[in-house]
């Protein structure tokens, strides 16, 4: 039966997978950009779109 399952769940697995590091790496430049993420001396999206707003 995972023989049958397995390579018919893969490809939802992996299309979910990545829009969950896609979701992650927007959410941490939101953060980032409002000030309560990374710091600045470390590069992030967020800091990138601080810095370059003035």
């Amino acid at each position: 039966m995972a023989k049958e399952l397995l390579p018919n769940a893969a490809a939802p697995i992996l299309v979910a997978a990545t829009l969950k590091v896609a979701s992650a790496v927007l959410m941490e430049s939101y953060i980032s950009y409002l000030g309560y993420g990374v710091q600045p001396p470390l590069a992030s999206w967020g800091n990138m779109l601080t810095n370059a707003q003035g």
